[in-house]
């Protein structure tokens, strides 16, 4: 009896032993499960025997700490137990009848592991042998989710000592992609060789080779893309894992990819050695040629496409280099930025550029870049060249150079983009002389077309700053000296000065810190004219600013004409003026009026208060007078038989023929339809007329302005250009149908 209590009670406690561990494996592999995001692990039909497990089907679902999920369905699943060699377990053979796996792309970030040896050691993990008679894959794409059928089977020893062979075959709906690669051992070096095929056409092949050198590994092969009879199902293939919106190539491309390489590994254990692998050393070079009808991607779209790049790299010291040859070129028929930009012809030569990956990536290199055509809304179109440096880093990004046009225009241009992301253009524009031709006028569209230049020069320069979280900033400054030329129809002559330009946010601003101009002829000649102001308007309402100046003067028939220190605000409806005269001499007067006999000496000054509204220019209340005693002459043979025919006015004709006036005084008004009105008062003598009794005389005379300077500007008192843009307009007046 006692010993059966004993056993009995070591039965028991063997029991509960079992139950504790049977428990604390349950737990563990819980924890197992749940250390590896798995939620879901359901499994029929498990056999086990000495060669390994079968499972007639197996489910899994293991979701991601990014919220992605990964499905996996198995059936008639046979592993074979796991086993050790070198100090590390494998598993030998896995075969499936059929295999699904499902994934759905996460929405947050995952940690990513930026050690290459991760994943090198997670792929030691596959088994040595993998078979899969039906693969089914379903993958997020374009259209939402896309499913790939297929078969793989794969054959490898863990280490690349050992021969390893892979077939893979997918299919998704008519298209079918099939890849083998093998690796081999010929004649003391290890060799791998990869085939493709898409829709049973050639797509790529690879060859390489590893051999062994006092320790060190040399590692060479070429890789070949062959350019397809008809690539576009390649596109059509690898389109439909994108968006519309990320799709850069359309389905008419065309690629050719042939590279070579040859790289020294450091000593090492295994060529899976990502330490090994960080410090190669060694050459790469390589020809890719992309042609396509369409390229397309946001806002850009380009057409006739030729891509054409000659790499030489170098790997050395962590640091990947990679340099373009002379023959690497960009070409394009046709491309369109968004709606406001378009080109043709275009051609780019970039030889030079140089590539460098590592711990410090930058792009660095000549850049050259031409177009036979340039279509914008501000420009002609014409042919345009950009020669210049580009410099780019993680931090920063630098393009400097010439640019110019087919009219001759030649700028320095500049343009640096930060690591904010904040930008900043710069542009010089080199000397220009205009008597060897405007290139402005053949270049920009907001040139006036009245405005000709034909001699001076002009310098600018200008900047452009996009701040991130502010507002632009746009300087723009102008000098130019002697400008000479024909505005409308007034020729001008002698024009200095300087223009400020300032644009920052919706705020416009010019400043005239000096402008004079040695004269202006609208038939009148008037200078030299002295400006000094500013201007101040919103971005959206140009014309509807505050115009402020110190300094508006010039010289008028050997006399001076100035407004007074003041301001405009041109949002008003009506704006006034109050030009101011001095020293005006009636003998300049009379010799630029195209009057007959008349004649006469003295100075004028007087105000002249300019009315401007919608009804146009006007003059109101203005005043003029003589400042000293002068004289008048009026001699003619019309103005003699004037006097002769009608006796009340003889005694006026008389007088006027040498009149020696006291005072000299006039009111004067000149209504929007140009005709000018002058009262004129005066009072003095004739020396020779009654023994020189004082006569006082009132005249009311009456101008048209308008017709006033036409007539003047048909004399030769003006250049030709003049004369004929008056006849011009002349002509139109009496035929309206022929106005543009």
């Amino acid at each position: 009896m006692p010993s059966r209590h004993k056993g009995s009670r070591l039965l028991g406690r063997l029991l509960l032993a079992l139950l504790l561990l049977a428990a604390l494996l349950w737990l563990a592999w819980r924890w197992l499960l749940a250390a590896q995001g798995i939620s879901q692990l359901d499994w029929q039909g498990l056999q086990l025997s000495g060669a390994g497990l079968q499972v007639d089907s197996l489910q899994l679902v293991r979701d991601g700490a990014d919220g992605s999920r990964l499905h996996l369905s198995a059936s008639a699943l046979q592993l074979a137990w796991p086993q050790r060699a070198q100090q590390r377990l494998y598993l030998p053979a896995l075969r499936s009848q059929a295999l699904q796996l499902s994934w759905q792309a996460g929405q947050g970030e995952g940690k990513a592991d930026s050690d290459p040896q991760a994943l090198l050691d997670s792929l030691a993990w596959l088994p040595r042998q993998l078979a899969v008679d039906q693969l089914s894959l379903e993958l997020p794409c374009a259209a939402g989710r896309c499913a790939l059928l297929g078969s793989l089977q794969l054959q490898h020893a863990g280490e690349l000592q050992q021969p390893a062979e892979l077939r893979l075959q997918l299919q998704t709906g008519p298209r079918s992609l099939e890849l083998q690669a093998h690796l081999v051992q010929r004649d003391g070096q290890w060799q791998v060789l990869a085939d493709a095929q898409l829709d049973r056409q050639p797509l790529f092949k690879l060859r390489s080779e590893l051999r062994e050198e006092a320790a060190v590994s040399h590692w060479q092969g070429e890789l070949e893309l062959v350019q397809l009879a008809d690539s576009r199902g390649l596109f059509v293939w690898l389109q439909q894992w994108q968006t519309p919106d990320q799709r850069l190539l359309d389905t008419q491309a065309s690629l050719r990819l042939q590279a070579s390489w040859q790289l020294a590994l450091a000593p090492g254990s295994s060529l899976l050695d990502g330490q090994r692998l960080r410090g190669g050393s060694g050459t790469f070079s390589a020809a890719l040629q992309l042609h396509s009808p369409l390229l397309q991607y946001q806002d850009l779209r380009a057409e006739g496409l030729a891509l054409d790049l000659t790499l030489a790299g170098t790997l050395a010291e962590r640091q990947l280099q990679i340099g373009l040859q002379p023959s690497s070129s960009l070409q394009a028929g046709r491309v369109q930025f968004a709606d406001s930009i378009q080109v043709q012809q275009l051609q780019a030569r970039l030889a030079g550029l140089a590539l460098q990956l590592g711990a410090n990536p930058s792009l660095q290199g000549r850049l050259q870049l031409s177009v036979s055509r340039l279509e914008q809304a501000e420009l002609l179109p014409q042919a345009w060249q950009f020669s210049g440096q580009l410099q780019a880093d993680a931090g920063q990004q630098r393009l400097q150079g010439a640019l110019s046009n087919a009219a001759g225009l030649n700028l320095d241009v500049a343009a640096a983009r930060d690591a904010q992301g904040a930008l900043q253009l710069s542009a010089t524009l080199a000397e220009l002389f205009f008597r060897a031709g405007n290139p402005l006028s053949q270049t920009l569209r907001a040139w006036p077309a009245l405005l000709q230049l034909g001699s001076g020069r002009l310098l600018g320069q200008a900047s452009l700053q996009l701040p991130l979280g502010a507002p632009l900033l746009l300087d723009l400054a102008l000098q130019f000296q002697g400008l000479a030329g024909v505005y409308d129809r007034s020729e001008l002559s002698g024009l200095d000065g300087q223009l400020n330009l300032r644009l920052q946010g919706e705020q416009l601003t010019v400043e005239l810190p000096q402008l004079s101009l040695q004269q202006l002829n609208p038939g009148l000649p008037i200078g030299p004219l002295q400006l000094q102001g500013r201007y101040v308007a919103r971005l959206g309402q140009p014309l509807q600013g505050l115009l402020s100046w110190q300094t508006a003067q010039a010289a008028l028939l050997q006399g001076q004409a100035w407004l007074p220190a003041g301001q405009l605000d041109l949002a008003q409806p009506s704006q006034r003026l109050h030009v101011q005269f001095k020293d005006v001499q009636l003998e300049e007067i009379f010799r630029v009026y195209p009057a007959e006999g008349l004649a006469g000496r003295g100075s004028l000054r007087g105000e002249l208060p300019l009315l401007l509204d919608a009804a146009g220019l006007r003059i109101e209340q203005g005043r003029l007078a003589a400042q000293a005693p002068g004289y008048l002459q009026f001699r003619s043979e019309k103005i003699s038989a004037l006097g002769r025919s009608n006796p009340g006015m003889q005694l006026v004709v008389e007088a006027l023929d040498d009149f020696h006036f006291d005072l000299l005084d006039s009111a004067v008004s000149y209504a929007a339809d140009g005709k000018l009105q002058l009262a004129l008062r005066l009072q003095g003598r004739n020396p020779a007329v009654e023994k020189g009794r004082p006569i006082n005389l009132n005249v009311n005379l009456e101008e048209d302005i308008p017709a006033l300077l036409t007539s003047l500007q048909l004399t030769d008192r003006v250049s030709e250009t003049i004369r004929q843009r008056v006849q011009q307009r002349l002509r139109q007046r009496t035929d309206p149908q022929k106005e543009n």
